[in-house]
């Protein structure tokens, strides 16, 4: 028999989304999703295993840019990094000023969509 105190109470799963851009010109960008945004970042700089095929051709030159918190969920989170790549695309400027322009229209479209998260950008 099993007692309440036998019960783990696991964390709910924070999702990111989050911008990395290179340091060196061209400066290229990129957008995706994750739970563990520094072994993330350290994975696209080769550092470890598994990194996105777009940025293995850059290990190394990528910092992150912003990331935005607050999701609950992967289907959320990866909704929104659709998105915010797709809005991005339409835009002019930079690389870096298309990805902020994106954001903040994704972040509009996110809050009428999914009024019950708390997003925020860090």
């Amino acid at each position: 028999m099993h007692h309440s105190d036998d019960i783990e109470c696991v964390p709910m799963q924070s999702w990111y989304v989050y911008c990395l851009a290179t340091y060196n010109a061209p400066i290229c960008t990129y957008i995706g999703a994750t739970v563990d945004r520094d072994r993330r970042l350290r994975q696209h700089n080769g550092e470890l295993k598994g990194g996105a095929k777009k940025t293995s051709m850059r290990k190394g030159d990528w910092y992150r840019v912003c990331s935005v918190s607050g999701f609950t969920d992967s289907h959320k989170a990866l909704s929104f990094e659709w998105h915010w790549k797709q809005f991005s695309r339409k835009l002019q400027g930079t690389p870096l000023e298309k990805r902020e322009k994106g954001l903040k229209i994704c972040l509009e479209w996110a809050s009428k969509l999914w009024p019950e998260l708390v997003l925020e950008v860090v």
